[in-house]
């Protein structure tokens, strides 16, 4: 009997943030041969004997063993389904428009057969434009910082291009946690054009490549700003927009975590939460994020309980101004995280440590870090950059 291999894909034109399905079917999985058993003697049957009886009985032939891989796609990441044969991806942001083919294989009674599908993944939206910019890039974006602050550096996508690596070196920067931590992990970094606009691109495509930059050198936290515009990639989940991967805008000091950690943008679970990291051996820190844990010592404001980013927060696939203003209050060193201009969150205390820290991104698939609760949102992503800029 011949043995053959389909798939189907539905819906065979997804929307971004979709969800398709892959369905395996094989037909005539029967080889092999039923199995005839001569018999001759006594038998019993239903408890009465019959001596002497002789005949015959055919068992059935046995179905062939079936075993399905992962259907593989261009921009789509399957995962296993309801049933073996099943497997479902969904339609990420960045995922690539136009016709593609779903490729899958099957092993059946151990001969491998193969089957393909076609799909046509829908246009991107066109990116917002970014917001307006002050006057002058000179000066930083919020109103409330457009004096008293000199512009001191300026660092444009060919710039940050060369932060993939430690100075003077072809060794990629590592920091943060999982694969952004292994030097040998694929790096994603890449100067493009989004929109007419040159921008510096991280990217992470799979759960074991990233996309890192981090500074030459230190900067100081103890007065000044920092300033990036930036746009950090999501998808549709549920009728929301949500963020992809593991994603991060952020600088830290060369003694971690003593000397510090600020994420002006993190995201995690579909959302974006701002942290500042301190005190020595197992990490304190002090967060925007609504949960209790071990190691959470200060409950920031805004306290995010979204199930979706929501202003006044960082929006998905929207170009946003992240600036960091530091100084003093009366309680000691302070940072302030504003977006678009407005004050999004105030750090502030003993525990804000005022020490020189490295300006750095990244992007990377979170579950093997942040736990496996990290599905539907380890998904490909990307943070563009058009610029960084430090100021007094």
């Amino acid at each position: 009997m011949t043995v053959s291999l389909s798939l189907a894909v539905v819906p065979a034109a997804p929307a971004r943030g979709g969800v398709i399905t892959a369905t395996y079917t094989v037909a005539g999985a029967a080889p092999g041969a039923a199995l005839t058993i001569a018999f001759k003697g006594d038998v019993t049957v239903n408890g009465t004997d019959y001596p002497g009886a002789s005949g015959s009985l055919t068992l059935p032939a046995a179905a062939s063993a079936v075993s399905y891989a992962v259907p593989t796609c261009p921009g789509l990441t399957f995962k296993a389904g309801s049933s073996p044969n099943v497997f479902t991806a969904t339609v990420p942001a960045g995922a690539p428009s136009g016709p593609a083919v779903v490729s899958g294989v099957a092993t059946v009674g151990g001969t491998v057969l193969a089957a393909t599908a076609p799909v046509t993944l829908p246009a991107g939206s066109t990116p917002p434009p970014p917001p307006p910019p002050p006057p002058s890039g000179t000066v930083p974006y919020p109103a409330a910082l457009a004096t008293g602050h000199t512009l001191v550096s300026q660092y444009l996508p060919n710039d940050l291009y060369a932060w993939r690596f430690l100075p003077g070196t072809q060794i990629p920067v590592t920091n943060g946690g999982g694969v952004s931590e292994d030097p040998n992990s694929p790096r994603n970094v890449t100067v493009e054009t989004d929109g007419g606009l040159s921008v510096l691109k991280l990217a992470t495509k799979n759960e074991l490549d990233c996309g890192v930059i981090q500074s030459p050198g230190t900067y100081p936290t103890a007065s000044g700003v920092v300033e990036a515009l930036v746009k950090f990639s999501g998808f549709n989940s549920n009728g929301s927009a949500v963020f992809a991967g593991w994603s991060s805008f952020w600088m830290y000091g060369p003694q971690w975590p003593q000397q510090g950690e600020i994420d002006a943008v993190e995201t995690q679970y579909g959302n974006s939460f701002v942290s500042y990291h301190y005190g020595s051996g197992s990490s304190s820190q002090a967060t925007t994020d609504p949960w209790t844990y071990p190691a959470k010592t200060v409950q920031l404001t805004p306290k995010n309980s979204t199930t979706a980013p929501a202003v006044p927060n960082i929006l998905p696939d929207t170009w946003t101004y992240v600036t960091l203003a530091f100084g003093k209050d009366a309680s000691g060193n302070k940072v302030d995280v504003y977006y678009n201009g407005t004050l999004y969150c105030t750090i502030s205390g003993a525990y804000v440590t005022g020490q020189p820290m490295f300006i750095t991104a990244g992007t990377s698939f979170g579950g093997p870090v942040l736990g496996s609760n990290q599905t539907p949102y380890d998904q490909p992503g990307n943070i563009e950059i058009q610029w960084i800029r430090v100021f007094s």
